[in-house]
């Protein structure tokens, strides 16, 4: 089921009261709104791994106040400790969310959704630690997709002189968008030459190969946690044939029983030279990783690397296996893969080529919407 949960920005007023036995530094404490917009769970598919529009998933999210350094908690209205960790599955949950009595020396806010429960770290440094595993990030596990981000350049935006005197009101823009990008195959076609030896192709498999691991905060993408497979004529059907089932970096295609109709997909050879069977409209192969910043190029270590697996008939009605890898991507305004976005590719080929000091802040967190680019894979 799709659920929409939308909560306007308010402005929250930095309220001077006093109360007895509070350390709040200064005599102006800040006040923290915190709200969310445009936050949706899309829809899944029972079958395979499916995400239904492009806007990220929250059903709970953390907000860390900070000097940059250490953490500070902020109060309720009353003075009550505020929880800092909020549940937003629950569909009568307050998205916006305001905290008291900050201390004054809080300059950031960081911002990480979906992290399952209330986490505790000693310091920004250890929150920076924090890593995440590629397997937990993936659309089965939807509700673990981490959402991360965070202002460290907050923006004067007005003051409450209404309310107290010389209090600036701050405004922390921040933005919490996935930590990984997303692979979707939306199409497979093929083009027989006029005199192919083939009669069809059948795409029975489809492998999502050199990737890392794990994720830090702060350290990005783990080098020593490598996947790569070594594909080559020699190597490829023994690891084709040996992606048994579904999982989340590979697809049987033949193994979809929810649409038999067009798995395993068969393009034959008709007097048009060129056939395509549409496999993105009920269906979609999808793809989470952990972009590499260095991996723009198709020989780079940790770019991205599609393998199909194909089975033909040729004019003699013999059959074979054969395979298909990528080795790089192209794109309108593509030059590498960003975490927080969507790459969109029909996998088209031949049949030959088989960051102050502040009084009060307000900040605004949004879900940032994936970016969606289309791209065509080069074999």
């Amino acid at each position: 089921m799709c659920a929409a949960l939308v909560a306007a920005m308010t402005l929250a007023g930095c309220q001077k009261e006093t109360q007895t036995g509070k350390n709040n530094g200064p005599q102006q404490p800040k006040s923290i709104t915190i709200s969310l917009s445009n936050v949706q769970v899309p829809a899944k598919s029972a079958s395979t791994n499916v995400m239904d529009g492009t806007t990220a998933v929250v059903n709970n999210f953390q907000v860390f106040l900070t000097d940059g350094s250490q953490f500070f908690a902020g109060l309720n209205q009353d003075g009550t400790p505020a929880s800092h960790y909020i549940d937003v599955t629950d569909p009568s949950t307050d998205l916006t969310q305001t905290f008291h009595f900050v201390n004054p020396l809080v300059t950031q806010v960081i911002i990480m959704a979906n992290v399952g429960s209330e986490q505790s770290f000693a310091s920004v440094t250890d929150l920076k630690k924090f890593s995440v595993e590629i397997a937990d990030q993936q659309d089965d596990k939807v509700g673990n997709l981490i959402l991360f981000g965070e202002d460290t350049n907050l923006e004067v935006v007005g003051d409450h002189s209404s309310l107290h005197p010389t209090t600036e009101v701050y405004k922390a823009e921040v933005q919490i968008a996935p930590l990984i990008a997303r692979i979707e195959v939306v199409n497979f076609s093929t083009k027989f030459s006029q005199n192919s030896v083939y009669k069809s192709v059948t795409v029975n498999k489809l492998a999502f190969n050199d990737y890392y691991r794990a994720y830090t905060i702060g350290n990005g993408i783990a080098n020593q946690a490598r996947i790569n497979q070594d594909i080559n004529e020699s190597t490829v059907y023994d690891y084709l044939n040996g992606l048994t089932g579904i999982h989340w970096y590979y697809d049987n295609l033949d193994m979809n029983t929810a649409t038999p109709a067009i798995e395993p997909i068969t393009m034959a050879k008709t007097s048009a030279v060129e056939h395509t069977v549409e496999a993105g409209i009920t269906h979609r192969y999808a793809y989470h990783f952990f972009p590499s910043a260095t991996a723009t190029t198709g020989d780079a270590e940790g770019y991205p690397q599609l393998v199909v697996g194909a089975t033909v008939v040729d004019n003699q009605d013999r059959q074979s296996e054969q395979y298909l890898a990528t080795e790089s991507f192209t794109g309108t305004g593509f030059s590498g893969f960003e975490p927080g976005v969507i790459y969109r590719i029909s996998f088209s080929f031949d049949d030959e080529d088989l960051e102050h000091q502040l009084k009060c802040v307000d900040v605004q967190v949004t879900v940032k919407e994936w970016t969606v680019i289309t791209l065509t894979p080069n074999l």
